[in-house]
Protein backbone atom coordinates (compact mmCIF):
# COMPACT_ATOMS: atom_id res chain seq x y z
CA UNK A 1 0.00 0.00 0.00
CA UNK A 2 2.89 2.38 0.73
CA UNK A 3 3.98 2.61 -2.91
CA UNK A 4 0.47 2.68 -4.41
CA UNK A 5 -0.25 5.46 -6.84
CA UNK A 6 -3.71 4.36 -8.00
CA UNK A 7 -6.39 2.86 -5.78
CA UNK A 8 -9.34 0.95 -7.22
CA UNK A 9 -12.14 0.98 -4.64
CA UNK A 10 -14.66 -1.82 -5.12
CA UNK A 11 -17.92 -0.33 -3.85
CA UNK A 12 -20.17 -3.09 -2.52
CA UNK A 13 -23.20 -2.83 -0.28
CA UNK A 14 -21.00 -3.45 2.79
CA UNK A 15 -17.78 -1.57 1.99
CA UNK A 16 -18.81 1.58 3.86
CA UNK A 17 -19.55 -0.36 7.05
CA UNK A 18 -16.09 -1.93 7.25
CA UNK A 19 -13.98 0.24 9.58
CA UNK A 20 -10.70 -1.12 8.23
CA UNK A 21 -11.68 -0.38 4.63
CA UNK A 22 -12.84 3.16 5.53
CA UNK A 23 -9.58 3.80 7.41
CA UNK A 24 -7.50 2.55 4.46
CA UNK A 25 -9.56 4.68 2.09
CA UNK A 26 -9.01 7.78 4.25
CA UNK A 27 -5.27 7.09 4.29
CA UNK A 28 -5.20 6.90 0.49
CA UNK A 29 -7.18 10.13 0.19
CA UNK A 30 -4.84 11.89 2.65
CA UNK A 31 -1.83 10.62 0.69
CA UNK A 32 -3.26 12.21 -2.46
CA UNK A 33 -3.46 9.00 -4.44
CA UNK A 34 -5.60 8.69 -7.56
CA UNK A 35 -8.86 6.97 -6.61
CA UNK A 36 -11.03 5.08 -9.11
CA UNK A 37 -14.36 3.90 -7.67
CA UNK A 38 -15.79 0.68 -9.13
CA UNK A 39 -19.49 0.23 -8.45
CA UNK A 40 -20.07 -3.47 -7.82
CA UNK A 41 -23.19 -5.63 -7.77
CA UNK A 42 -25.37 -4.86 -4.75
CA UNK A 43 -24.25 -1.23 -4.30
CA UNK A 44 -27.28 1.03 -4.56
CA UNK A 45 -27.18 4.63 -5.75
CA UNK A 46 -30.17 6.86 -5.10
CA UNK A 47 -28.53 10.23 -5.89
CA UNK A 48 -25.93 10.16 -8.66
CA UNK A 49 -24.65 13.64 -7.76
CA UNK A 50 -23.71 12.41 -4.27
CA UNK A 51 -23.44 8.64 -4.74
CA UNK A 52 -20.83 7.83 -2.06
CA UNK A 53 -21.64 6.65 1.48
CA UNK A 54 -21.62 9.19 4.32
CA UNK A 55 -18.81 7.24 5.98
CA UNK A 56 -16.54 7.91 2.99
CA UNK A 57 -16.70 11.67 2.32
CA UNK A 58 -13.33 11.56 0.54
CA UNK A 59 -15.17 10.50 -2.60
CA UNK A 60 -16.40 14.06 -3.04
CA UNK A 61 -13.20 14.74 -5.01
CA UNK A 62 -13.57 11.48 -6.96
CA UNK A 63 -17.14 11.72 -8.23
CA UNK A 64 -16.64 9.82 -11.49
CA UNK A 65 -16.95 6.06 -11.22
CA UNK A 66 -17.16 2.95 -13.36
CA UNK A 67 -20.38 1.02 -12.98
CA UNK A 68 -19.65 -2.72 -13.03
CA UNK A 69 -23.16 -3.82 -12.07
CA UNK A 70 -23.36 -5.92 -15.21
CA UNK A 71 -24.72 -9.45 -15.26
CA UNK A 72 -22.18 -11.11 -17.56
CA UNK A 73 -18.56 -11.53 -16.44
CA UNK A 74 -17.38 -11.05 -20.03
CA UNK A 75 -19.08 -7.64 -20.12
CA UNK A 76 -17.39 -6.67 -16.83
CA UNK A 77 -14.00 -7.66 -18.22
CA UNK A 78 -14.64 -5.64 -21.38
CA UNK A 79 -15.70 -2.62 -19.32
CA UNK A 80 -12.60 -2.86 -17.11
CA UNK A 81 -10.39 -3.10 -20.20
CA UNK A 82 -12.07 -0.24 -22.03
CA UNK A 83 -12.80 2.17 -19.15
CA UNK A 84 -10.77 1.37 -16.05
CA UNK A 85 -7.38 0.40 -17.45
CA UNK A 86 -7.04 3.55 -19.61
CA UNK A 87 -7.70 5.64 -16.47
CA UNK A 88 -5.11 3.67 -14.49
CA UNK A 89 -2.50 4.05 -17.22
CA UNK A 90 -3.27 7.78 -17.54
CA UNK A 91 -2.70 8.32 -13.81
CA UNK A 92 0.48 6.24 -13.87
CA UNK A 93 1.76 8.12 -16.89
CA UNK A 94 1.34 11.37 -14.98
CA UNK A 95 3.87 10.04 -12.46
CA UNK A 96 5.98 8.43 -15.20
CA UNK A 97 5.63 5.17 -13.34
CA UNK A 98 5.54 1.75 -14.93
CA UNK A 99 2.57 -0.43 -13.92
CA UNK A 100 3.71 -3.15 -11.55
CA UNK A 101 2.36 -4.93 -8.51
CA UNK A 102 3.19 -1.99 -6.21
CA UNK A 103 1.55 0.81 -8.18
CA UNK A 104 -2.07 -0.38 -8.28
CA UNK A 105 -3.92 -1.23 -5.08
CA UNK A 106 -7.37 -2.82 -4.92
CA UNK A 107 -9.41 -1.79 -1.90
CA UNK A 108 -12.55 -3.70 -1.02
CA UNK A 109 -14.23 -5.34 1.91
CA UNK A 110 -13.01 -8.77 0.88
CA UNK A 111 -16.32 -9.90 -0.61
CA UNK A 112 -15.96 -8.81 -4.23
CA UNK A 113 -13.67 -9.27 -7.20
CA UNK A 114 -13.04 -6.37 -9.57
CA UNK A 115 -13.34 -8.39 -12.75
Amino acid sequence: MKGSRVVLVCMTDSVSTCRVTCAEFDAHVQAGRAIIPLIMEGFKISDYSCWWPNSMPGFEDHKLFTDLRISLAEDRIQKVQSEVLPQVYKFLEEWRARPDSNTVHFLNDGTSKAA
